[in-house]
């Protein structure tokens, strides 16, 4: 059973571990013992972390590629466990405890199995792959088989490189794919700086929570963004019902702090973000410009705390997925659009204001 890890940041702990590692062959024979303790203690604690979604098999794997003195290997498996924990297909069974909860077949593995079809095939949680398999493969071979269904899957990819074929850890990774992982790394810090997350999390929405379903949002639509904290809200409420038992994972991993140091301190993205309107991407000004109207229209000239439609009561809801301040109970229930923004009142939230 993994332990019970509230709040983590995998590579801050891999970085502070590297220096005093590279560091062993000088130093006595005293604190070069405790100095390899600390770094048993450390891995013990990555792989109960990685265990908690990864295959037990690939969590161990993994955290000695990412303790290991390699820019490359520590990008791509810290790039490719991210994908895994944010990106799955099947997010209920993301957590290795839900998958290994289930009732299978007898001598079904588990360690990708989000669920067996009615013709036997298996089904892999991250790809949604449905592959041939029965308890008479061997293990390889089933992970053989999920590669054949399924080369683009990381889950697969990470158990090929780190489990199956040791020696391909020593082939070169591909130089175009690691460009590419850590530009969307990269990418993904600047989404989870956006002011917009920080706008939500302001109506008491946990900020770990927010990171991790806009960095989930991200990964599955192709880089995009979310626009509005009223989303980003909305996002939080429907991957908690989507990840169901799994949604503790959400806590488990700071997703903010993986995404900027997943490359080794040494090796820092070149990318830095940029605030000139020339080089900024076309979501990036309009998020800007968004952000610069909610500021607008919470500045209007409202008289005191007075809601802005009837202009008598006190306004008491916050209005979703918009997150404007501006109606009260009455006037929420009888209008079916924001005043501020026009948007469509999905739902709305009381206000507390001291």
């Amino acid at each position: 059973e993994p332990p019970q890890v509230v709040y983590c940041n995998l590579q801050t702990k891999v970085e502070h571990a590297k220096a005093p590692l590279k560091s062993l062959t000088t130093q006595s024979h005293g604190i070069s013992a405790r100095m390899q303790r600390q770094q048993q203690n450390l891995q013990s604690r990555l792989v109960g972390i990685l265990a908690s979604f990864l295959p037990r098999q690939i969590a161990d794997k993994a955290a000695e590629a990412l303790l290991a003195d390699d820019a490359s290997e520590s990008l791509f498996v810290g790039a490719g466990a991210i994908l895994i924990l944010t990106s799955s297909v099947k997010p209920s069974f993301t957590s290795t405890t839900a998958r290994q909860n289930q009732r299978l077949p007898s001598g079904t593995p588990d360690w990708m199995v989000a669920e067996v079809s009615g013709s036997g095939k298996i089904v892999c949680f991250h790809c949604g792959a449905a592959c041939p398999g029965s308890s008479s493969l061997a293990e390889a071979d089933s992970w053989s088989r999920h590669r054949q269904a399924s080369p683009g899957c990381y889950l697969q990819r990470l158990a090929h490189r780190l489990v199956l074929t040791p020696q391909t850890r020593r082939s070169a990774l591909d130089a175009g794919e690691l460009s590419k992982l850590q530009r969307s790394l990269t990418r993904l810090g600047q989404v989870l700086d956006s002011p917009v997350l920080s706008r939500a999390a302001s109506f008491g929405i946990q900020q770990q929570k927010l990171d991790f379903c806009a960095a989930r949002y991200f990964m599955r639509h192709q880089g995009a963004a979310v626009n509005r904290p009223g989303d980003a809200i909305q996002l939080v409420h429907s991957g908690e019902e989507e990840f169901e038992d799994s949604a503790t994972l959400m806590e488990q991993v700071n997703v903010r702090e993986e995404s900027r140091t997943a490359g080794p301190a040494s090796n820092p993205p070149s990318f830095a973000p940029t605030t000139t309107a020339a080089s900024m991407e076309p979501q990036q000004q309009q998020q800007q410009q968004q952000q610069q109207q909610l500021q607008q229209q919470d500045s209007r000239d409202v008289p005191d705390d007075r809601c802005l439609q009837c202009r008598s009561r006190i306004r008491d809801r916050v209005t979703l997925p918009c997150a404007h301040f501006l109606l009260c109970e009455g006037c929420c229930r009888n209008h079916s659009r924001c005043p501020g923004c026009n948007e469509t009142i999905l739902a709305s939230i009381r206000a507390y204001v001291c």
